[in-house]
């Protein structure tokens, strides 16, 4: 697992807080946990992700076929970028 370094504050209202609140102690996990596995399924879902990781987050290795097709066309231009991740 790699070591998690970096720090990002984020602004939330008021009750969109306290439904992370309720979630995460629902789930017995930390805001950060869910947090991170939330930005990495958005990252998946935008095509950042390997197949692998999808698969890992939940989502499948298969790209959705309108996603696939966005996929394809950024190869080809060449402006596709691989992101590495840990899951968690």
């Amino acid at each position: 697992m790699q070591h998690l370094t970096k720090q990002v504050c984020v602004r939330l209202r008021p009750n969109l807080l306290g439904l992370l609140k309720h979630v995460t102690q629902a789930r017995g996990e930390d805001i950060s946990s869910f947090i991170r596995r939330a930005l990495l399924k958005e990252l998946a879902e935008l095509s950042f992700l390997s197949q692998e990781e999808r698969k890992a987050l939940g989502l499948g290795g298969k790209l959705a076929p309108d996603r696939a097709a966005n996929e394809d066309d950024l190869v080809s231009k060449g402006e596709k970028q691989q992101v590495e991740v840990s899951p968690f």
